[in-house]
């Protein structure tokens, strides 16, 4: 039940004009010069207000229970009473109904009116109902109830509730950090992660500057971004956003960086009013990403400082992944046109070649190879067998042994003369 002095007055200013007009007819009946027919007109009056009301409204006896009226609003879905008392009738009920409120409007609750919500066990209906003790036509105290169909919104208020306590949690577990602004960039909403994350309280946030906020870097990044974004909305595209990485001051005075996607809030014509933000926290991961650039830089400084030509092959396909600089100076390929070939296509012997890394060898003395200028040349080659990327791979060290094998060749020869 819901007591009228609360914050809840909407039905009974909804019924100003029906109480006004139901008190003027209460006011004549009791004036003592009406005559009988200036009194039925009344009564035919009062009858004709509340048979008028869209809403269902019914007058019963308090101490009897007996339908005195129904309304047209009531009487049309249901169908007539009958002799039913007003709970056989109203409620399918054999005896008075436990929450009834005759106490609330009666006594020294006379002339008083008592709202409450209820829901009807047989229909299931939500319901706001006003209740109130009218004087009726033969005279005696009676009551009146006027109910208003709320399920709808109270389904929608219900719904809204659930939406919000979901959001509520959502934005209080979460990590990442929501937060709008005006275009002016001060904070008109900030997510309670925003202590997690950086430190600070959403009051000491609310307070905060965007120049407190941001490095000088960041705040002119941001700055020229969005005024390029704002020049470029022609159209006001509802679903634009761009991504980039913010650095934030965090309390403790260290510097965060967070991952950002930014998008226009909007007013009813589609002109931006405001920004919406959603910050992640990628602080580790950028410095992750960092440590493994400079070891990646790191390796590849090695990886082209080594003499020998050294190729990453996917074993599976014979791509090549990665090629040094000494492999484009062997090969006379640039490391672009390395990366779109297979181990095949440097081979003069292009079956040997699918043959020995498929079977993974290790070691391959002897082996001839084509440059691009279609030059065929020995090598010698050497592989290591690995798993690069959940695929099997090696690296493979080729020497141009061309100068060895002359040599070779030479000293044969000498050796034959000398015998």
């Amino acid at each position: 039940m819901k007591d009228p002095s609360g914050s809840d007055r909407e039905l009974i200013e909804e019924m100003a004009v029906l109480k006004k007009r139901i008190r003027e007819l209460e006011r004549s009946k009791t004036g003592g010069n009406e005559t009988g027919e200036s009194a039925g007109a009344n009564d035919l009056n009062l009858l004709s207000v509340l048979d008028a009301h869209p809403y269902p409204i019914y007058v019963c006896d308090p101490e009897s229970y007996e339908l005195l009226y129904c309304n047209r609003a009531l009487v049309e879905p249901r169908g007539e009473p009958g002799r039913k008392k007003c709970y056989e009738y109203l409620q399918n009920r054999s005896a008075p109904c436990p929450f009834c409120t005759n106490d609330k409007i009666l006594g020294e609750n006379l002339g008083k009116n008592f709202v409450w919500d209820f829901q009807n066990e047989t229909s299931l209906r939500w319901y706001r109902c006003l209740d109130r003790a009218i004087i009726w036509a033969d005279g005696r105290i009676v009551r009146y109830e006027l109910a208003v169909d709320i399920t709808d919104r109270r389904e929608s208020e219900e719904a809204l509730r659930k939406s919000e306590e979901k959001y509520k949690y959502l934005t209080e577990s979460m990590n990442d950090i929501v937060w709008t602004t005006d275009l002016e960039m001060n904070t008109t909403y900030v997510s309670p992660s925003i202590e997690k994350v950086l430190g600070f309280t959403i009051e000491e946030r609310m307070q905060q500057s965007l120049i407190d906020q941001l490095t000088p870097e960041t705040l002119a990044t941001t700055a020229e971004m969005l005024v390029g974004e704002l020049e470029n909305d022609p159209e006001g595209d509802p679903d634009r956003s761009i991504s980039l990485d913010l650095y934030y001051y965090h309390k403790d005075g260290s510097v965060r960086c967070l991952e950002t996607r930014l998008s226009f809030v909007r007013d009813e014509r589609g002109v931006p009013s405001g920004i919406y933000g959603l910050s992640r926290d990628v602080t580790e991961r950028k410095r992750a990403q960092e440590a493994l650039s400079r070891a990646e830089e790191k390796y590849r400084q090695l990886f082209d400082l080594e003499s020998d030509a050294i190729f990453l092959i996917d074993n599976e396909t014979g791509r090549i992944l990665e090629a040094n600089n000494a492999a484009s100076l062997l090969y006379g390929y640039t490391r672009e046109e390395l990366l779109e070939r297979k181990n095949r296509d440097l081979s003069a012997e292009p079956e040997q070649t699918r043959d020995a890394t498929r079977k993974e060898l290790s070691t391959v003395p002897l082996r001839y190879h084509r440059k691009k200028d279609g030059t065929v040349f020995a090598v010698d080659i050497r592989a290591t067998h690995l798993t690069w990327n959940g695929r099997r791979s090696h690296l493979a060290a080729i020497r141009d042994i061309t100068e060895r094998k002359r040599a070779e060749e030479e000293l044969l020869r000498e050796r034959e003369k000398l015998q």
